[in-house]
């Protein structure tokens, strides 16, 4: 379907439901390439296996729409999952985020968007929404302090490799390749808050604070590295925050930011498991295909029934 603003929905219904919650799925890509519709076989067979309503958006992609606008379809397609829960058949009461890669990063930040405006639709502050169930995020990317080090480096063979990484973080933060050809080195990174760090209670030196804003970045970038709703790892507190499942594959440059996120959530005590597959990045998508991704599914069914 398609909604008043240039986003697409793409709804899928199985013939048996097994109660009234609700997927709404935010596909991978880098933010710049892939789409819902590419997604289609994987989305269909996996609201198939949960027997509940699965709903992916066609967000707008990178270089020609950067950040906000990513995130900002995709809480339209929240609203409109909310404002369709009747004819969908679902409790909104009952809503869960996934998102794989660059979708599970616009599915973070989405779920601290709602957080931060109690679901309230842009616009209209005074309409509030239910909470969010939980989240589930796979292979995400969260964060660019660590950019060479950890898994970036011990499975730099492997896609995405660290150049890759920072390349579509600027395409998706400015609109071309700024921030990824001027090198992001220590001194850009010396003020901006270090999660590792903060969860092992060492103070960063006159840290920035980190904070969530809607903004069009310009110039170098380097001013929306403390925005959570870019990075969300980059944040200072997580308090209060959704139960996350995440899934991680051993042979991924991005293993580490599932990582660093449980650890992250559990010092905010908040509800979180970690999954991970000997796999590479970008296994999930093959539902039909890949044991490891029908097995990942199977661990999303137990963990959404028990949320």
């Amino acid at each position: 379907e398609d909604l008043n603003n240039g986003v697409k929905v793409y709804v899928y219904k199985p013939s048996v439901l097994k109660d009234k919650s609700c997927l709404l799925y935010i596909h991978g890509g880098g933010w710049y390439f892939l789409s819902a519709f590419a997604y289609n076989p994987a989305m269909s067979w996996m609201a198939h296996y949960l027997q509940m309503v699965v709903v992916s958006v066609e967000y707008k992609l990178a270089p020609e729409h950067p950040f906000p606008e990513p995130l900002l379809d995709c809480y339209s397609a929240l609203q409109w999952v909310y404002n369709h829960a009747a004819d969908l058949d679902i409790d909104e009461d009952k809503i869960f985020i996934a998102g794989d890669s660059a979708g599970g990063n616009l599915s973070t930040a989405l779920c601290l968007l709602h957080q931060d405006r109690k679901g309230a639709p842009i616009g209209e502050d005074e309409l509030t929404r239910s909470p969010l169930k939980g989240q589930v995020l796979i292979y995400p990317a969260l964060q660019l302090y660590e950019i060479d080090g950890g898994s970036k480096f011990y499975n730099s063979n492997f896609f995405p490799d660290s150049n890759t990484v920072r390349t579509l973080f600027s395409w998706y933060i400015l609109g071309d390749d700024t921030l990824g050809k001027i090198g992001l080195g220590k001194s850009e990174f010396d003020k901006v808050p270090r999660f590792w760090e903060t969860a092992g209670n060492v103070l960063v030196d006159k840290p920035l604070p980190s904070f969530r804003r809607l903004e069009r970045y310009t110039g170098d970038g380097i001013s929306s590295l403390g925005n959570s709703y870019i990075f969300p790892l980059h944040d200072t507190d997580l308090k209060g925050f959704i139960p996350t499942l995440i899934i991680t594959a051993t042979a991924d440059t991005l293993r580490d930011d599932g990582y660093f996120m449980e650890q992250y959530l559990k010092m905010f005590k908040v509800p979180v498991k970690l999954l991970e597959f000997e796999d590479v990045h970008g296994f999930f998508s093959d539902v039909t295909g890949s044991t490891n991704a029908i097995k990942a599914v199977e661990a999303m069914e137990k963990w959404i029934r028990e949320n």
